[in-house]
């Protein structure tokens, strides 16, 4: 039979324990909430879904048709929202700014600092 001191050792080895796995949860779930913040900025143009999907599909083989059963762009809209990427129109957002940084670096070369 285990004495009262080994006990109450145990308890307490027990409650640091669940201590220390509710800071790792904690720690966890504001990581993740940081990550969705950062994804919140990332965009998605669903039309470039829609062409994947097309493509895809003629590749193995099948027939799909754009149009006979209505607006693709809604539903890959919401596949995209569902992943957690904001549909829009302009697509990519990262690649969108990679591609102004580098014309605003051509122009200054062709031009020079303004």
């Amino acid at each position: 039979m285990d004495r009262p001191d080994e006990q109450q050792d145990e308890q307490q080895h027990e409650q640091q324990h669940q201590q220390h796995d509710a800071h790792q949860n904690h720690q966890q779930d504001d990581q993740q909430h940081q990550e969705h913040q950062e994804n919140d900025d990332e965009t998605y143009n669903p039309w470039s879904i829609v062409n994947l999907v097309f493509h895809h599909l003629a590749d193995e083989g099948l027939h799909p048709v754009l149009g006979s059963a209505g607006d693709p762009g809604a539903p890959a809209a919401q596949l995209l929202a569902a992943l957690g990427i904001r549909p829009a129109a302009e697509g990519n957002r990262r690649v969108s700014q990679d591609v102004q940084q580098h014309l605003t670096q051509i122009r200054s070369a062709v031009f020079g600092d303004s």
